[in-house]
């Protein structure tokens, strides 16, 4: 009874906990005689997951992958990247002055010139 109180009190399952719930089961499955590999290999299943893989392409590219781009380069880029190599660097380049570019980009701009 501790140990089931101890579970509910620590929500962090774990990845071994999962691993061996999953052992469990499947021989739980297998006490019942319900054999995997031949549900696994039916053709109903093969045909329902190649529809989900085919549907979630589909998804993905026709409706979600523009919007999630877009919140990847406004946040991760323009807040976390362009920020963080800026406090990196310093917000001013060498004569006090506000910097506009940060060294990586100076060094780029001035390897491209020559």
């Amino acid at each position: 009874m501790r140990s089931v109180q101890a579970m509910k009190i620590n929500k962090k399952g774990g990845l071994i906990q999962f691993i061996l719930v999953i052992i469990i089961a499947v021989a739980i499955l297998g006490y019942l005689g319900i054999d995997l590999k031949t549900f696994a290999e039916s053709e109903g299943v093969r045909k329902n997951v190649s529809y989900t893989i085919s549907a979630g392409k589909s998804l993905w590219s026709n409706h979600l992958k523009q919007p999630a781009l877009a919140a990847w380069n406004a946040v991760a880029v323009k807040l976390i990247w362009d920020r963080g190599v800026m406090r990196f660097f310093g917000d001013e380049n060498e004569t006090g002055e506000q910097a506009t570019t940060t060294p990586v980009q100076q060094s780029a701009v001035a390897t491209t010139t020559h």
